[in-house]
């Protein structure tokens, strides 16, 4: 798997961290070097579970980016004014104007693979199973990224859903 930069080297991971203080302090030298953020969390597990939540949220982001996108060329918005303007917007997720050269390009260099994000979305959808919460879009969202990942985009970035997407359109 090629991925586009590695966030390690360029210290810009975030750590989400299950663990007592001074373990974090401990730590927290080493993690410095390959980190942007570190969230540090009591409780042994909290750090995975903020992880899947914000995972989750991420994958459904880019859904609804995609979604619109698509919605407004149907209804001859122009699509460069559409990938201009709609990351910019207080509505949308930040996230999505570093997204917008793969879409508009097609071309999904991997910053976080579809596969892994398919995992955690699976992961999420299982921990509120086991929990008794329903996630309706969470379930939904992984649905098709499940159908993104059958259909070879697997090793391409997330994003790549919105190729997906637009080709089931058609």
């Amino acid at each position: 798997m090629q991925f586009e930069h590695a966030p390690a080297e360029d210290a810009q991971l975030a750590f989400f961290l299950g663990a007592g203080a001074d373990t974090v302090e401990s730590i927290r030298p080493d993690l410095e070097l390959m980190s942007a953020k570190i969230i540090p969390f009591g409780k042994v597990g909290q750090g995975s579970a903020f992880k899947m939540v914000v995972n989750m949220m991420l994958a459904q982001s880019m859904v609804v980016f995609s979604e619109a996108l698509q919605l407004g060329e149907s209804l001859g918005v122009e699509r460069e004014f559409l990938l201009n303007v709609i990351p910019g917007l207080p509505v949308i997720a930040p996230f999505t104007r570093f997204k917008v050269d793969a879409i508009r390009k097609n071309q999904y260099d991997v910053n976080f693979p579809l596969e892994l994000i398919l995992k955690d979305l699976h992961l999420a959808t299982l921990s509120a199973y086991e929990v008794n919460q329903p996630l309706p879009l969470a379930n939904l969202t992984k649905e098709l990224y499940a159908g993104a990942n059958k259909a070879g985009m697997g090793g391409l970035d997330f994003a790549a859903v919105h190729r997906f997407l637009q080709n089931n359109e058609e």
